[in-house]
């Protein structure tokens, strides 16, 4: 079929054409100014908010948020600028500014204090500031309900409960705990992808290895030993007064037998707390041990002594056969077998461990310093001893 030739008749485009279009764009322009994070209005009033917190003034700042972009702005800098928020600690007082303008907040604003809450969490200050702020989004999330189900907002309403406490990690642990899913799949099932890097989204981290270690078959090795040798993992906030490393260490201990830990297990205890024998009065054994408990410091003793055992079998077989002496190579199968006797039979309660020069450059070599216990150098380049509690003797 033929289809006959279509003519069109375009008039040529006049400059008075543009004129609406170019009316339009200065009005989205003018409205991008006045409400965008890049608006003079909002630089102004962010600028003016920092000038108060550097100039000492702290306590001004609730009084001068007074519309909607010193609202925006302050939330801004909640979430954005680290330096303003190591000079304006986050208040009661300040949260309740956010509301002199109007009683509930914009969109933006709301977003921008989700994210100060997931990047700063448990940091932000005391417990009753946190709780407060958990309350004020919880709050605010329910005035948003009705929007597009699948929206960031719409889903954090949805688990608002469980995420905005101060137990919202221990909570979303569980949760991915009881779905049997990965942890960054439940991030994205509760809409936290957009917060990675964030406190919350690390302790969430550290209590899934707290959880994950508690299941851990008994000395096995894992990668999971590796990141909780962390300083930054270990060193987290747990309970009042408690780091991640004394729950750690509590499972770890609790768990082995009293008898022996395995090398994995033994390593990580003293990569955390260190070696228990030390001088009580010293920084390590105050911040770790004292806490811990004189028994589970105890039962590491006796382990350790085991340990200093087998290193003092390890340098003295290591020494007969570099040295050529035959008959220590030929005293050494009784002597080992006299000395790992006695730890079998649950004698040995104390142990120290004297090192020679040349021992301690076996003992570089072939460990890691963090992996070995406490010991003491002697000045003799050859001589290694060894002293134990065996009961009442020594």
């Amino acid at each position: 079929m033929n289809l006959p030739n279509l003519k069109f008749n375009l008039p040529e485009w006049k400059e008075a054409d543009f004129a609406m279009i170019r009316r339009n764009k200065e009005k989205i322009a003018d409205l991008s100014n006045k409400a965008g994070k890049g608006s003079e209005r909002f630089k102004e009033a962010c600028c003016q908010l920092k000038r108060l917190a550097m100039n000492g003034r702290i306590h001004e700042l609730p009084e001068a948020v007074q519309n909607s972009i010193d609202v925006r702005a302050l939330t801004f800098l909640f979430s954005d600028d680290d330096e303003f928020l190591q000079k304006v600690p986050i208040t009661m007082a300040l949260l309740d500014g956010l509301y002199r303008p109007r009683p509930k907040l914009g969109r933006l604003s709301l977003l921008q204090l989700i994210a100060a809450f997931f990047k700063h969490f448990d940091q932000i200050g005391e417990a009753k500031v946190v709780d407060y702020l958990c309350t004020s989004i919880r709050k605010e999330l329910n005035k948003k309900q009705g929007g597009n189900e699948d929206s960031d907002l719409t889903k954090l309403n949805q688990y608002k409960d469980m995420l905005f406490s101060l137990n919202g990690p221990k909570s979303v642990v569980k949760f991915a705990q009881d779905k049997q899913m990965d942890l960054d799949q439940v991030f994205n099932k509760l809409a936290l992808n957009g917060y990675h890097g964030g406190r919350f989204q690390r302790v969430c981290r550290f209590r899934y290895y707290l959880e994950t270690l508690k299941k851990l078959p008994v000395g096995q090795d894992h990668s999971l030993l590796a990141e909780i040798c962390k300083s930054e993992v270990y060193n987290a906030p747990s309970s009042e007064g408690r780091l991640m490393g004394h729950d750690f260490l509590e499972i770890i201990i609790d768990r082995s037998p009293r008898q022996e830990i395995s090398d994995a297990w033994r390593r990580v205890v003293l990569n955390i707390a260190g070696d228990p024998r030390v001088p009580q009065a010293s920084t390590r054994y105050q911040r770790w041990w004292v806490l811990l408990g004189e028994d589970r410091a105890r039962k590491v003793r006796g382990w350790l002594s085991q340990f200093d055992l087998l290193l003092f079998l390890d340098v003295l077989e290591e020494y007969g056969i570099s040295s050529w002496n035959t008959d220590l190579q030929r005293m050494f199968p009784a002597r080992k077998a006299f000395l790992e006797g006695l730890h079998r039979q649950g004698l040995i309660s104390e142990s120290r461990l004297f090192v020679s020069n040349q021992a301690q450059q076996y003992l570089v070599n072939n460990y890691r310093r963090e992996e070995l216990p406490e010991y003491a150098q002697v000045r003799d380049p050859y001589t290694s001893m060894i002293y134990l509690r065996v009961g009442d003797c020594h």
